[in-house]
């Protein structure tokens, strides 16, 4: 059980990183938008 926990939690964390990058990039892509049509 004890190892189950653990290796969901690293999935979750995996999968939150990338969320996470996944938002940078696009937000640094919407204002690199932005700054052209500006």
């Amino acid at each position: 059980m004890n190892e189950l926990t653990s290796s969901m939690q690293m999935e979750i964390q995996k999968i939150s990183s990338w969320i996470s990058y996944a938002q940078s990039a696009c937000s640094a892509e919407w204002n690199g938008v932005l700054l052209v049509n500006n």
